[in-house]
């Protein structure tokens, strides 16, 4: 595909647009629409987008190529395809990171196996992380106990803890307890002594 790239850029066929934002990085693009996917389809058409970020310096900061069925008519066009597929690396992160090493245990395994028990477990721990992201966004309480412990993975450690030794019986008393566990414990407040004093008061 990149060849026939070439090919259309030596044509004239291929465009270019660079801009400047306001921290001096300097976002440069080259694209075109109507290119072979590959050798083996060469009647399979995609356009093809080329994106390259440098700060004042003139280092590279990032630099991606998208192929997409999308039309592309502008730069307008390109900066949509370039942040949709940067997008695609806070999922990877935000998302899939998080399942597997802050407290989810989502491993790789999960989701393959005999059977459906796998695929059922992945699909449970999916719905899990979607309920914590509502209860995020729309409870306080929960917001004050991921404050006090710091971190989500203490947080589901502490949840099962409470409900393996305690019955609970409502979701506010659940998260003022988190809140008060996570809580630093108060320093002791005493008169602070100089050491003459000290000796006086043997």
């Amino acid at each position: 595909m990149l060849e026939s790239v070439e090919d259309l850029d030596r044509e004239g066929k291929v465009q270019r647009f660079t801009y400047t934002d306001k921290r001096g990085h300097r976002h440069s693009f080259h694209y075109v629409n109507g290119v072979p996917l590959n050798k083996s389809h060469p009647d399979f058409m995609v356009n093809y987008v080329n994106y390259v970020e440098t700060d004042p310096d003139g280092k590279v900061k990032y630099f991606n190529s998208w192929v997409t069925s999308l039309p592309i008519h502008n730069h307008m066009c390109c900066m949509k395809i370039m942040r949709g597929g940067r997008a695609r690396w806070l999922i990877e992160n935000e998302t899939f990171n998080t399942l597997k090493n802050l407290g989810y245990s989502l491993e790789h395994n999960f989701g393959h196996g005999e059977d459906n028990l796998s695929s059922n477990l992945a699909s449970l721990m999916l719905l899990a992380f979607l309920i914590d992201q509502i209860v995020e966004l729309s409870c306080s309480l929960f917001n004050e106990a991921l404050k006090a412990n710091k971190r989500k993975k203490t947080i589901w450690e502490k949840q099962r803890n409470f409900f393996e030794i305690f019955v609970v019986s409502s979701w506010a008393l659940f998260m003022k307890g988190l809140i008060l566990q996570g809580a630093p414990e108060p320093k002791a407040k005493g008169k602070r002594v100089k050491p003459g004093e000290q000796q006086n008061e043997k």
